[in-house]
């Protein structure tokens, strides 16, 4: 049983033989079936598809963009994630299990592919500018930040953390 304190946003439960992800905190409920975390790894997206491969059971499978929502701003080929597999108590997916999402590492490193220039006195917004990552994300950074450096993110928040 969970406790209200380890329950945050964004996390996976079980609620009538369902997964759900909470949105927001405001109350909880135990549920019933299981579900356990395996490794992957990302392989490619086409076509709001993002396949991956399943380091456990040695196969491939697909999530789309509406399942991983804003994970895809962050996936980039190689990028190891963890599968969530969903066991509900019955039916058919009860002994193989079901990948129902997936969790990014809290940060990752990624190439900036378009970057502003940084404006001399440029300060009135805090002394930042957005840049764009391989991945096509825009991500806030600081004025020094340039095309072709490596930068460090958190992927749950989006936000820059230094300069690799």
């Amino acid at each position: 049983m969970l406790g209200i304190n380890e329950v945050k946003n964004g996390s996976l439960i079980v609620f009538e033989e369902a997964p759900i992800q909470v949105l927001s905190i405001s109350h909880s409920h135990q549920g019933r079936g299981g579900s356990i975390k395996t490794k992957a790894e990302f392989l490619y997206s086409h076509r709001n598809e993002f396949w991956f491969k399943d380091n456990d059971k040695k196969g491939r499978f697909m999530l789309s963009e509406e399942v991983i929502g804003e994970a895809k701003n962050f996936l980039k080929p190689a990028t190891e994630i963890i599968a969530i597999r969903f066991f509900p108590s019955q039916g058919k997916d009860a002994d193989e299990g079901k990948i129902i999402n997936i969790e990014l590492p809290v940060t990752g490193d990624y190439k900036v592919v378009e970057a502003p220039p940084a404006i001399r006195g440029n300060t009135s917004q805090g002394g930042s500018k957005v840049v764009t990552i391989e991945t096509g994300a825009k991500i806030s950074t600081p004025l020094f930040i340039e095309v072709d450096d490596i930068i460090r993110v958190n992927t749950e928040r989006g936000e820059y953390v230094k300069r690799i």
